[in-house]
Order: C-alpha cells, then sequence, then structure tokens
C-alpha cells in the first residue's frame, strides 16, 4: 500500500487529476492505494495558511511509497514545502508550476524539470519499476 500527499495554495485546478492518473498508473502496476486519511504537519520554515491538504495512506503497517503533488503559490526549497514527510517511505514529489513540472524521486540527487505531464508519468513509471515488492 502507498500513501499520497495533495495540497494547493493556488489556482491549480487540475492538482486532483494528476493525483488521480499516478493513482491510477499505480494501481495498475499492482500497488494498493491508500485507506485511511492520514494527520498532516507543517514544516517549521511556512505555514499551512489557506492551503488544502489531504494525506492518506494504510491504516496499518508501511507505505511502499508516498506520492506527493502539490501546487504551491511560491515553491520552497523541500519537494513537499511547506509540509513535513510523516510517511516514511520512498518519495515521489511533483510540484505542479505555472507551465512546468519540478519532479524529485528518492533515489535521485537532484529534481528534474518536466515540460508536460506525460513526462512526469513516465518518470513516475520508472520509480514505481524500481520500488516495485519493496517495502520501507
Amino acid at each position: 500500500m502507498f500513501a499520497t500527499l495533495v495540497g494547493s495554495n493556488s489556482n491549480h485546478a487540475g492538482v486532483h487529476g494528476f493525483v488521480d492518473r499516478l493513482v491510477g498508473l499505480a494501481c495498475e502496476r499492482g500497488f494498493v492505494g491508500p485507506d485511511s486519511d492520514l494527520p498532516v504537519r507543517g514544516d517549521e520554515q511556512g505555514s499551512l495558511d489557506g492551503w488544502a491538504v489531504e494525506q492518506r495512506g494504510p491504516r496499518e503497517g508501511p507505505s511502499d511509497f508516498l506520492l506527493a503533488v502539490t501546487a504551491p503559490r511560491v515553491p520552497g526549497m523541500s519537494p513537499i514545502y511547506p509540509f513535513m514527510q510523516t510517511v516514511e517511505a520512498p518519495l515521489f514529489a511533483v510540484v505542479v508550476c505555472d507551465s512546468w513540472f519540478v519532479v524529485s524521486r528518492a533515489g535521485e540527487r537532484d529534481v528534474t524539470e518536466a515540460e508536460d505531464f506525460d513526462s512526469v508519468e513516465r518518470m513516475f513509471v520508472g520509480f514505481l519499476d524500481r520500488h516495485q515488492g519493496v517495502t520501507a
């Protein structure tokens, strides 16, 4: 089972659509989607004021990975700014910007820009393939 973190404090209406597409890819590859709401914690550098956010994951046991898709008005240094990663699992994070995406993946040393969501999907499939059968 995997976990998701979805949040926005901007006008990006498509954030949930992006998450739904990525969740669908994970489920097609045999991963089980989250079954419970989880608490969200803010980091010390930012405020959660104005954020619409939800985090879901397994009711019990570890997560295979954490899929985070956020659309901040102003991106921060962390790939999930302004949130704390409270799920101990490999992270695949997507920051939705005005006309591009920023992707951060566990095991990668830097972040990658993507011009379109198809590129994000390809990166996510590679991430899933590397984490198939591996539980944190």
